[in-house]
């Protein structure tokens, strides 16, 4: 890992990004050289450096390795609540991770590929023994009523699959070198031990062993240790090294909108919208539920309600739309209506950039008279994103930030 990482922030101008990164950003996210700004949260690898994009209100760090990691383990979180696991390739708003993170957690959790593997063979060796057998074992009835002795079958360990081994230590080894320091505190190797490890064939052979040994598995847990180091191969052959990698994700607010969510302890789910919208067919009123809003955040402290949205927004450059706020003020006077809550509180949520910060969201006449009893002012609070992050990979709700909500 090299100490002189270069560091971005999402958003960043194209022209602004060093020449080398730039090509690979262009080359890995489909920029354009005319591209405004670069949306893109995560590293990049150009060469063998990395570069780090931080989310708005994350501008350069000092503790960079800390924050990275941090960083690392809220977006792999956000992967698995979206995709149960599974890895996603599509980076059109999907988090991409490299194959070697997962495959150095899975040799964590289950070691090399397992080579030794039972076969069975005759338990006969030269000349049968009729005498012995007929005293011995018990015959079944053959089709004609004769006595059939069964052949009997014996367990032995075979160990024909020692290559693919040696690319799964290859894999692991290389894998550790360059992602180990993300996976822990400490940033110290994993594997070790498989360090400077060579392939004991070329790619392409080594891709049909694997591919091979695929199609004759049928434990799910080899069978995942294969596709792990297929996918490694995979993407080493097409790229000749490893120039390509990216952790990310171009749709950072997705993950913002996780995050808030945890950090808040989000309970939509007990307090559901009471206004659904409804068409008229005559005389017949149809409900439309799957059409009901559904705000990013629901949470409430005896007969007070907050309704929260999360916008990813640097609110120096960017402020809320109108139809960002429209929604709010939507929801707001949806569950005003319902007589058990005697105050709603309408709140947006955005990462705290260190800009000018503006205290509420109201609406004003072309005299600038506010009309707050037809749009209920929505309050704007600005959170520490490396907190909510700390808390969103903790899977605990912040206490303090429920309190100044309310």
């Amino acid at each position: 890992m090299r100490e002189d990482v270069r560091q971005y922030c999402d958003g960043v101008s194209v022209h602004d990004i060093d020449e080398d990164v730039r090509k690979a950003v262009i080359d890995r996210l489909g920029s354009k050289e005319t591209s405004s700004g670069v949306d893109f949260v995560g590293l990049i690898w150009s060469g063998c450096r990395p570069s780090i994009f931080w989310p708005k209100g994350m501008m350069r760090r000092v503790d960079w390795k800390t924050d990275v990691r941090l960083l690392v383990r809220s977006l792999r979180r956000a992967a698995r609540s979206s995709n149960k696991g599974g890895r996603k390739t599509d980076i059109s708003g999907q988090i991409e991770m490299p194959p070697e993170i997962e495959l150095l957690e899975n040799y964590e959790q289950n070691g090399l590929f397992d080579s030794r593997e039972r076969s069975y063979r005759s338990g006969y060796a030269g000349k049968i023994d009729w005498g012995r057998t007929i005293r011995m074992k018990t015959p079944v009835p053959g089709k004609n009523g004769s006595p059939v002795y069964i052949e009997p079958m014996v367990g032995f360990n075979s160990d024909s699959r020692g290559i693919i081994r040696k690319l799964h230590a290859y894999a692991v080894g290389m894998a550790d070198e360059k992602f180990s320091w993300l996976l822990s505190s400490d940033g110290q190797p994993r594997a070790r031990e498989l360090h400077g490890e060579r392939p004991p064939v070329s790619r392409r052979i080594g891709l049909g062993l694997v591919r091979s040994e695929l199609g004759r598995q049928f434990s799910d847990q080899k069978k995942k240790q294969l596709r792990l180091i297929e996918a490694f191969l995979s993407r080493e052959d097409a790229s000749g090294g490893f120039s390509d990698s990216c952790l990310g994700i171009t749709s950072f607010h997705t993950v913002w909108e996780q995050m808030c969510s945890s950090y808040y302890g989000d309970q939509k789910s007990h307090y559901q919208s009471p206004a659904v919208p409804a068409y008229l067919f005559g005389t017949e009123t149809r409900m439309e539920t799957s059409n009901a809003p559904r705000p990013d955040v629901v949470i409430r402290d005896g007969d007070c309600l907050a309704i929260i949205d999360a916008k990813y927004y640097d609110f120096a450059r960017t402020k809320p739309a109108w139809q960002d706020l429209v929604k709010q003020f939507f929801y707001a006077k949806a569950y005003s209506n319902d007589p058990q809550y005697s105050r709603i509180e309408n709140v947006l949520v955005l990462p705290d950039t260190d800009g000018e910060q503006a205290s509420h969201a109201v609406v004003t006449d072309r005299d600038n008279v506010r009309m707050d009893s037809e749009f209920m002012p929505i309050k704007l609070v600005f959170l520490n994103v490396v907190e909510v992050m700390s808390h969103f990979v903790s899977g605990k709700e912040s206490e303090a930030a429920r309190r100044n909500i309310f």
